[in-house]
C-alpha cells in the first residue's frame, strides 16, 4: 500500500513539475514571438519616416530642376536675372537655418509660439541682468574727480 502511495506521490510530483516546465517553455515562446514583433506605432512610425525621406528626396530633385531652369533662363536673359539665394533655403540666412537646425537636433519647440516664448523669456533674463546691474551700480562709490594741480 505504501508503494502504491510513494508511487502516487511521485506521479502528482512528476506531473506539477512537467506543466511547471511546459508553461515556462510557453511563457519563453511566446516572449520570444512577442519580442520579434514591432508594435503597430513602430511600423506606422517607420512607415511616416519612409514617406518623409521619400518626399524630401522629390522635393530636393524638383528644386534641383527648378534651379537649373532658371540658371538657364538667367544665361538667356542677362540683365533680367532672377535671384535664387532664398529658394533652397526658404529665405533664411546661413545664422538663421543653423539655429533652426540646432533646435530641432534639440528637440526645442521650433513653432512660432515656441520662438515667441523664447524671445518672451530672453526679454524676462535681460531685464532681470538690467535689474542687477543697476542694484550694482547703486551700490557702487560715486566717482571721484581729481582735480589738477
Amino acid at each position: 500500500m505504501k508503494a502504491l502511495q510513494t508511487r502516487h506521490q511521485r506521479g502528482g510530483v512528476t506531473l506539477v513539475v512537467t506543466i511547471a516546465v511546459a508553461v515556462i517553455v510557453a511563457a519563453i515562446l511566446v516572449v520570444h514571438f512577442l519580442s520579434r514583433m514591432k508594435p503597430p506605432e513602430v511600423k506606422t512610425f517607420q512607415e511616416l519616416v519612409t514617406r518623409v525621406e521619400t518626399l524630401n528626396s522629390q522635393i530636393s530633385d524638383r528644386e534641383q530642376s527648378i534651379l537649373q531652369l532658371v540658371s538657364k533662363y538667367n544665361e538667356s536673359h542677362p540683365g533680367g536675372e532672377i535671384d535664387t539665394t532664398g529658394m533652397s533655403s526658404m529665405g533664411m540666412s546661413d545664422d538663421q537655418a543653423e539655429l533652426l537646425a540646432a533646435r530641432v537636433a534639440e528637440e526645442k519647440d521650433i513653432s512660432y509660439r515656441g520662438m515667441l516664448q523664447d524671445i518672451i523669456d530672453l526679454n524676462a533674463e535681460i531685464g532681470r541682468i538690467g535689474d542687477e546691474m543697476e542694484e550694482i551700480r547703486s551700490r557702487l562709490r560715486p566717482p571721484h574727480a581729481v582735480q589738477e594741480g
